[in-house]
């Protein structure tokens, strides 16, 4: 077993950090710092760096909870992030260290998502084998909507029909920056279902200045007027459509139709899997089927997001 060292991070550390994260098997720019610290004033930071003869060998994103630790809660995956010479031992030693670095801490558990299999560089699913031997429980499952690279293999009629209506009614699509329209539109449809934007207009504005080639904002327009919009990242194997929002008018028209056949196109484009996200309420436990059907519409199937407990 090799000997390793467990350090909190500090934001000296910020660009050694990234550049492990850059070169890593399982690491997405989400797990950079430059994303995780615009919203480090909701969090108090307890991430790990692993070390083993004086070379980083493992990044923790993780943040306190009550009693417990969570790698993370602020991001739609975390999971320990490791590299091509991070073999599977290696692996399930850095989780186990990690467990008893929290447990002496004082923690009393240590909730974790893992990074899922479509946003990987190479395979790395070595943490969730070696979960198994630190009795990790599954406490959360949620179903999200891929496509592979290579494009659906079958697209519902209506949602093709949706994209002719659109077209008809000269519904264009555009790339910009038109925040503050998009944002309106955003909270006023979030506004029915008694939520609100996870993210703030600063903070989108922010992560756009900070990463802008990660994060593309595409809306359908007609006649200048935002009907139909969606804020995408775009991960190095994936396009990810983190918000989805259409107007009244957007639904007459088949706006988000044509909206995501474009973005559809750009995937199969790059060769990226398109992600819709998850499509589960209440803690996962309930499907919602009529969002799960609009993406299956589009040839997009189930891929499961699991999260995972470990008692210290």
């Amino acid at each position: 077993m090799r000997l390793l060292q467990f350090i909190h991070y500090s934001p000296d550390m910020e660009d050694d950090w990234d550049r492990f994260v850059a070169k890593s098997r399982n690491g997405t720019f989400i797990h950079s710092r430059a994303f995780m610290d615009y919203h480090s004033d909701r969090f108090d930071d307890q991430s790990a760096l692993v070390i083993s003869d004086d070379e980083i060998v493992g990044v923790f994103p993780a943040h306190a909870i009550m009693s417990g630790v969570a790698s993370h809660n602020g991001l739609t995956f975390g999971g320990i992030v490791y590299g091509m010479d991070q073999r599977a031992s290696l692996v399930r030693d850095m989780l186990a260290g990690l467990s008893d670095h929290f447990a002496t801490a004082g923690f009393k558990k240590i909730t974790y998502k893992a990074v899922p299999h479509i946003f990987h560089r190479y395979p790395a699913e070595d943490d969730l084998f070696a979960l198994q031997s630190l009795n990790a429980k599954l406490i959360r499952r949620d179903l999200s909507a891929v496509i592979p690279p290579n494009g659906p293999d079958k697209i519902s009629s209506l949602r093709k029909r949706g994209k002719k209506k659109a077209q008809r009614n000269n519904v264009v699509i555009r790339e910009g920056d038109f925040y503050e329209e998009f944002y309106a539109l955003l909270a006023h449809v979030l506004r029915k279902h008694n939520a609100t934007p996870i993210h703030s207009i600063a903070e989108l504005k922010l992560l756009k200045k900070r990463l802008p080639e990660r994060f593309k904002l595409f809306g359908a327009f007609e006649n200048d007027e935002l009907t139909a919009a969606t804020w995408v990242f775009r991960f190095d194997t994936a396009l990810h459509t983190q918000y989805l929002a259409n107007s009244p008018r957007g639904q007459e028209t088949g706006a988000l139709d044509l909206l995501l056949f474009h973005v559809l196109d750009l995937a199969v484009q790059d060769n990226l899997y398109l992600s819709f996200g998850a499509s589960t309420e209440r803690g996962g436990s309930v499907l919602n089927e009529g969002l799960m059907t609009q993406k299956e519409g589009f040839g997009a199937r189930g891929l499961v997001l699991d999260q995972y407990e470990i008692t210290l």
